[in-house]
């Protein structure tokens, strides 16, 4: 019942043909990895100590070793691919592609696609959605409160931070890596209500590549250019003039 009140991430903010951004559970397989033993001997004493010196490197790291948990300031160009498919009736796998760019300051965002046109702005603080652009009516936003009705969504152009939250929830650092020019972190972070999703978080808390995948919805958002600066307090405001519809209930 938990899972199936959890918002997938992916399908929040990924374009989707004659619908708003999704409400759907994400459904993730796990895999588990089994490692044998070898008992030492003299024979093998040696092999056994590389083999421990190479696990050891290879393990993921966790505790200190982690990336900060939350971005600062920042606005990046997102370059995203959503996979989908809804079974039974429609069980065939399809793939969108778009231009997103993210900006963030403190608890609020600004999510611009380049596909429809349309603009999310979150308020983490407040709990709220506002979308407005695209489909929409002209000069019309819609506002959805997310308090005591359905979760926020995963949030991770705020940092990794929030996926932690969940109940159980294991970060694990898994390697390195270089996204649009700047290295970064690579942390999944497991969790029932979010699946895998697996982060690539720089020195600054800004996540540059975020992967999530379940049975029948998965996207991946990989930052082509990032500037490391606040938005103007405007761009995380609706335009003045626009007539504002509370659709939460």
């Amino acid at each position: 019942h938990e899972r199936a009140a959890e918002v997938s991430h992916a399908e929040e903010h990924a374009p989707s043909p004659a619908r708003r951004p999704g409400h759907g559970a994400l459904d993730v397989l796990v895999s588990r990895w089994l490692l044998s033993t070898m008992r030492p001997t003299p024979g093998t004493r040696l092999l056994t100590a590389l083999v421990a010196l190479g696990l050891a490197l290879a393990s993921p790291v966790r505790g200190d070793d982690l990336p900060p948990k939350q971005a600062k300031s920042f606005t990046a160009v997102y370059h995203l691919e959503r996979r989908y498919r809804n079974p039974p009736d429609d069980p065939e796998w399809k793939t969108l592609t778009d231009t997103v760019t993210i900006a963030v300051d403190g608890q609020r965002s600004r999510w611009d696609y380049k596909h429809d046109g349309r603009t999310i702005l979150y308020d983490y603080a407040a709990q709220t959605s506002t979308e407005y652009g695209g489909s929409h009516a002209p000069n019309t936003a819609v506002l959805w409160h997310y308090k005591g009705k359905m979760p926020m969504p995963i949030g991770f152009e705020f940092g990794f931070g929030r996926s932690t939250l969940a109940e159980g929830a294991k970060p694990v650092v898994t390697g390195t890596a270089t996204v649009a020019g700047k290295p970064c972190t690579r942390v999944v972070v497991e969790s029932d209500d979010y699946g895998k999703p697996d982060f690539c978080v720089t020195a600054e808390g800004i996540v540059l590549r975020y992967e999530n995948r379940g049975l029948n919805d998965g996207a991946v958002y990989e930052a082509q250019s990032v500037t490391l600066e606040a938005p103007a307090p405007e761009r995380l405001k609706v335009p003045e003039g626009y007539q504002i519809e509370d659709r939460s209930a």
